[in-house]
């Protein structure tokens, strides 16, 4: 048996406007749980990210980080299984260190299942990641 995770993702500041519930199973990497939660969100696949499991970014403790480039060894091909996750726990996917968005992540419900399609249960507003600025710097 394997979990069902049912996940609400929103962009920090952007909890009641823009959001998505997805869910995943426990054998998804968190490499490609930042890829659903890109595409969900329309995101480009461009920039470097870490996942941030004690839901504090400034926290290294438990920084699950993909480098690239080589610079060192990628930890995003975990498996969420590793976490143990449980409903109202909430962690941290930082993407796009120049920009800094911060996709707050809360496990809504974990049921177990024999098999898992991942999938957008909900989606509430938009945002764009590149947003156009005024002519004073401000979005």
């Amino acid at each position: 048996m394997i979990q069902k995770l049912t996940l609400k993702v929103y962009p920090e500041g952007w909890g009641r406007t823009a959001y998505r519930v997805i869910e995943v199973g426990d054998q998804m990497t968190l490499e490609k749980l930042c890829s659903t939660i890109l595409d969900a969100f329309d995101f480009d696949h461009d920039h470097l990210y870490a996942f941030h499991m004690d839901n504090n970014v400034n926290s290294r403790m438990s920084e699950y980080s993909f480098n690239g480039w080589g610079a060192r060894e990628s930890r995003v091909n975990v498996k969420l299984s590793k976490f143990g996750l449980v409903k109202g726990q909430k962690f941290v996917l930082h993407y796009d260190f120049g920009d800094d968005w911060l996709f707050r992540i809360g496990v809504q419900k974990v049921e177990e299942a024999e098999k898992v399609n991942t999938k957008i249960i909900k989606s509430v507003g938009e945002v764009d990641q590149y947003p156009e600025y005024d002519e004073d710097g401000e979005w």
